[in-house]
């Protein structure tokens, strides 16, 4: 017998949407677009060949352009092809993956003195770097023979590029000033045998 004061609960089945289920959707989109957000900004894997790796760390040796840091050295490890040298890979950033040319040139930066006097000074400090220098010819390629030096002043940029000629070379060499008046004019970017 059931008390008159309580009546039987109704219950009801629902068919409609529940809200509860936006959560797991939400959370899979926002995972979605965190994966592909990581693929997109991935960093480019790159390599260099070095005569040595002489002030060269593995996590600490940037990649330089115009200041800014474009990429930092990843891993370094003897070249096994002839044991002439060592295969940096670098990890650029993605953004100038339109500069990986065949043109495209890197040094490595370290201090020197020369009669001309001391370069590379700021890296005392930070540390020895590697040089960029951007080449917008020949295919897209992710492998690069370091230079020795710094490649000498392109004669398309704008100034006055002067051939000179001389019986020989005495004390010239790269970077060797050009005086007018005791006063430094210019630099002396390449000399070459004449034929």
């Amino acid at each position: 017998m059931t008390d008159p004061e309580y009546q039987e609960a109704l219950v009801k089945e629902s068919k409609s949407f529940s809200i509860i289920w936006l959560l797991p959707l939400i959370a899979l989109g926002i995972g979605g677009w965190l994966v592909a957000k990581a693929f997109v900004e991935a960093p480019i894997e790159i390599t260099i060949s070095f005569p040595s790796a002489t002030g060269m760390e593995v996590g600490k040796t940037k990649v330089m352009y115009e200041g800014i840091t474009a990429g930092v050295v990843k891993d370094i490890q003897l070249d096994t092809e002839d044991l002439k040298g060592v295969m940096v890979t670098v990890e650029m950033d993605r953004r100038v993956e339109p500069v990986l040319r065949e043109s495209t040139q890197f040094w490595l930066v370290k201090p020197e003195i020369s009669l001309k006097g001391v370069t590379g000074l700021e890296t005392i400090v930070s540390g020895n770097y590697i040089a960029l220098k951007i080449g917008l010819t020949g295919k897209k390629t992710t492998f690069f023979e370091a230079l020795s030096e710094p490649p000498a002043v392109d004669t398309q940029v704008p100034g006055l590029h002067l051939q000179l000629k001389a019986n020989d070379l005495g004390s010239l060499h790269i970077d060797a000033p050009v005086l007018f008046k005791k006063i430094v004019v210019g630099s002396v970017t390449k000399y070459s045998l004449q034929a």
